[in-house]
């Protein structure tokens, strides 16, 4: 098998960036055919991560809670995602029983910062994801 097929065959969980993917096809290109083989064999142990499935279902429909950052291994920046979270959530039932618009305005600060970082995240976990993927690849070679 040679490296352009093994490549394409992976052309959605590597990084978008060319001069990351010429790495890879580097390495495979020195590789001989016995070993290419067996480096195509290795992948599905490697475990590699769908980025269309992290972006739907991480990122864009439970991303306010921070878990597409848990499922690409960010582990405290999901915590600190999901408290952000909870601690609105807080000054939101507390603003309303106390009648506070001191309370109210602070948990319309927070709503912007969780909208501001899950639009960032939209971008930023898929591209991370790609890069642990690349990662992953080129340390099975």
């Amino acid at each position: 098998m040679d490296s352009n097929t093994i490549l394409m065959s992976m052309q959605d969980k590597l990084p978008k960036n060319l001069g990351e993917q010429q790495l890879l096809r580097d390495r495979l290109d020195s590789l001989n055919e016995q070993q290419r083989n067996d480096f195509m064999a290795k992948i599905p142990s490697l475990r590699l991560k769908s980025p269309k499935f992290v972006f739907w279902v991480g990122s864009f429909l439970f991303g306010g809670f921070g878990v597409g950052r848990f499922m690409i291994g960010d582990k405290i920046l999901g915590i600190a995602r999901l408290a952000l979270y909870i601690l609105m959530l807080v000054l939101y039932v507390f603003g309303l029983s106390l009648e506070s618009l001191t309370l109210l305005g602070i948990v319309n600060l927070l709503n912007l910062v969780i909208f501001g970082w899950w639009v960032a995240d939209l971008f930023l976990v898929g591209k991370k994801l790609r890069k642990q993927n690349l990662d992953k690849l080129l340390s099975a070679l």
